[in-house]
């Protein structure tokens, strides 16, 4: 990215109007797996307390692209924080660092415990029914880590096959399980897929839309 151009998103995250702070950090968010000089404003949004937590969500969500080790300790220190929201998308962005093969493996073990905190928090980041509990997307981070004190790998499993098998029954993560789900989860492929045609069907059956259950205003 030019000079002037950051410099120019950097003066935008000023501004007084939201939308405008936020696509400046979208812009800057795309900008960081590539230049890391934009990495350093995401972690200013993140850690501002008097920017909105949709804003400080996304700076989060988005500073999971840079790959820089400079932003696991704010992400680390937020994903604690007073807003939900705050804590999903660091929970999100801390999952997606820790996959990251690394040279050096001193990180991994306080973002393993970071994540494992958060298993517990049934909270979620918005009323707007998009998303699931802090502690389902936890999970679903912590799903193929080896690292981590608990069975993960069964809590997943387990969790995921409750939902596919009794969508209704399950409809606050539906959405999760419809995200993280494949078919390999089940005693085989061919099951896999045969149990998640039976969820859509169930969710079709009782007269909704698969692709809106499990939102509020489906």
């Amino acid at each position: 990215m030019e000079s002037a151009r950051l410099y120019s998103l950097a003066a935008q995250l000023g501004s007084d109007k939201e939308e405008e702070r936020l696509g400046a950090v979208h812009q800057l968010g795309a900008a960081s797996d590539h230049d890391r000089r934009a990495v350093p404003h995401l972690i200013r949004v993140l850690l501002n307390h008097e920017e909105s937590a949709r804003i400080r969500g996304d700076a989060a969500e988005l500073l999971s692209l840079s790959g820089s080790r400079k932003a696991i300790e704010p992400l680390l220190r937020c994903s604690v924080d007073a807003s939900a929201e705050v804590r999903f998308w660091c929970t999100f962005a801390l999952g997606q660092i820790v996959r990251r093969p690394r040279k050096r493996r001193k990180p991994v073990a306080s973002i393993i415990r970071a994540l494992e905190d958060r298993l517990e928090d049934g909270d979620c980041p918005n009323s707007r029914g998009d998303w699931w509990s802090v502690g389902l997307e936890a999970l679903a981070m912590l799903h193929g880590s080896r690292s981590s004190r608990f069975p993960v790998e069964r809590m997943f499993r387990e969790t995921i096959l409750s939902v596919i098998k009794d969508p209704l029954g399950h409809r606050d993560q539906w959405r999760w399980a419809d995200c993280y789900w494949v078919d390999s989860l089940a005693d085989s492929p061919t099951e896999g897929q045969l149990l998640y045609e039976q969820a859509l069907q169930k969710i079709c059956d009782a007269g909704f839309e698969p692709v809106r259950f499990g939102m509020h205003a489906d």
